[in-house]
């Protein structure tokens, strides 16, 4: 591709261009030196690059272009006042363009071009290093390797090659830049100010700005296998390609993190930035923040087999529309769960947990920080651990509760749905419901409460080994199942039943003992309907 401006002496002078946005900014620029020309207004001279560059001619009104030429390498300084400067050297070159914004025009050879202010520079292939000192820059190149550096506010577009691009500077933080990548591997660095990157290549390595002249952030990624790091910046990003990777702020003036993922693999770490999160792709993983300032954890999870670890910052994850197979990991911070429509399963940690259960299948291990959970009509399956308690409501669905090692408490008074309770190892203290539940004892020590349900208290001689456990509210209404214990070895325990302080002990063959608390004459609340020895 191509694109025609006058040369000297008013012959027409064909220039190499690019493609796509580098390609049409070329023709924009030509365009402009051929409508100066059209109005007998265009002053154009030539120089050789290496010799003198002559100064501009023609008064005022008059617009100067200066056409370059050589087939060396050189250095060609262009006294200010040029309009226009075209590039039509065939060997890469260095053009100083003065002290004026110009606008330079070059071909597909590549070359060095220093300009200043709102200047165009237009490099159509090659590799190419362009600088511009001030603001109002439009710099664009070709499939060239490049390096672009525009200190001010302004427009850089990097081509299909792979390009290092710096955008504002450090010195102050009310720069503006939008920055344009396609390439493959670019690495583009917010040196301050405000900043929108959008980048559509592979592989793009993107820095904030690690300073206090940082500003907001704003970009856009297509590309798979990208890296982002804030810096100090505050940073709004959408995420759209594969594998990704993506890091909060790091230092005491960080800002915000916001980011939209839709695409897959995409790997998010808070740092110490408040970070909120739509994930909406597939496998995303996010980590919160970690160290003794963490900042906060917003998640509302709309993907598919994503995972979500707290680390120590305060978290909340809503499993919205579309969210499934999601796995949630709490941390030292406080953790608020929502349930949604699909399967989802929480790691408890050491900070307050508050879940509430939604449409689909809940599952909860619970940590060593204390967790209220409200089941959902999806059905809800807690695990204890060593040290924990879980407080647990419902209205519908159902639950299921086993206990695991250690001494753990589980306290489902405020459910009304019917629930199956598993003691563990430990000493466990488990509270039921309204609803009719299910309680079985384990190899440690079990003090159950069933609720003012119609409960059944289920111990399996496989299990109980010898256990002591206590039974606090046992009624009529309640069933008693002793398994593997057979009907002469219950006949002869309750018989030898021993009754001190209001209460009722019967021992079983494998010396299990189970204590009816506040029970005083057991055949009261037991009978032949109610129990069952087998």
């Amino acid at each position: 591709m191509a694109v025609t401006v006058p040369g000297t002496s008013g012959q027409p002078l064909t220039v190499g261009s690019g493609a796509g946005t580098n390609g049409l900014l070329a023709q924009v620029l030509a365009n402009a030196i051929i409508l100066a020309g059209q109005g007998s207004v265009l002053s154009s001279q030539g120089a050789s690059v290496g010799g003198s560059v002559p100064s501009p001619s023609g008064g005022a009104g008059t617009q100067a272009e200066l056409v370059l030429s050589g087939s060396a390498s050189g250095t060609a300084s262009v006294p200010s006042g040029y309009n226009f400067i075209v590039n039509n050297a065939t060997a890469p070159v260095t053009v100083e363009g003065g002290g004026s914004p110009t606008a330079l025009l070059s071909g597909t050879i590549g070359g060095t071009f220093l300009v200043n202010g709102a200047s165009t520079v237009v490099a159509s292939g090659g590799s190419n290093v362009i600088y511009d000192a001030g603001s109002g820059y439009d710099l664009s190149v070709g499939n060239g390797n490049s390096t672009i550096v525009g200190s001010g506010s302004g427009t850089i577009q990097g081509g299909t090659g792979t390009n290092l691009v710096f955008a504002g500077q450090s010195s102050t933080n009310s720069n503006t830049s939008l920055v344009l990548s396609a390439g493959s591997q670019d690495t583009i660095a917010v040196l301050g100010g405000s900043s929108t990157v959008n980048a559509t290549g592979a592989s793009t390595l993107l820095f904030g700005t690690f300073s206090s002249t940082a500003g907001a952030l704003s970009v856009s990624v297509g590309g798979s296998q990208a890296t982002l790091s804030a810096g100090m910046s505050s940073v709004t990003v959408t995420t759209s390609g594969a594998s990704g990777l993506v890091f909060g702020g790091f230092g005491s003036s960080s800002g915000s993190l916001s980011q939209d993922d839709t695409g897959s693999n995409t790997t998010i770490s808070a740092g110490i930035s408040n970070t909120t999160l739509t994930l909406s792709g597939t496998h995303a993983l996010a980590f919160g923040g970690f160290g003794t300032t963490p900042g906060s954890l917003t998640v509302l999870d709309q993907g598919t087999g994503d995972t979500i670890a707290a680390g120590n910052s305060a978290t909340s994850v809503t499993a919205g529309a579309g969210s499934n197979g999601l796995y949630v990991f709490g941390g030292g911070g406080t953790l608020n769960f929502v349930g949604g429509a699909g399967g989802a399963t929480v790691v408890g940690g050491s900070g307050a947990e508050t879940l509430d259960g939604g449409s689909g299948p809940l599952v909860f291990a619970g940590g060593s920080g204390n967790a209220t959970v409200v089941g959902g009509s999806g059905g809800t399956t807690l695990f204890g651990s060593s040290g924990g308690v879980i407080t647990y409501s419902g209205s519908t669905g159902h639950a299921l509760y086993a206990a695991l090692g250690g001494n753990e408490t589980l306290n489902a008074g405020g459910s009304s749905t019917n629930n199956q309770f598993f003691g563990g190892s430990g000493s466990d203290s488990i509270v039921g419901g309204s609803g009719s539940d299910t309680l079985l004892a384990g190899a440690g020590s079990d003090t159950f409460s069933g609720g003012s349900g119609s409960n059944m208290f289920v111990f399996l001689k496989s299990l109980t080994a010898g256990s002591t456990d206590f039974i606090t509210d046992f009624n009529s209404n309640d069933q008693l199942l002793l398994s593997g214990y057979g009907l002469a070895s219950e006949q002869s325990a309750v018989g030898s039943a021993v009754s001190s302080g209001g209460s009722s002990t019967i021992t079983l063959s494998d010396n299990t003992k189970i204590t009816f608390v506040g029970v005083s004459n057991l055949s009261s609340v037991l009978t032949s309907s109610n129990t069952h020895p087998f």
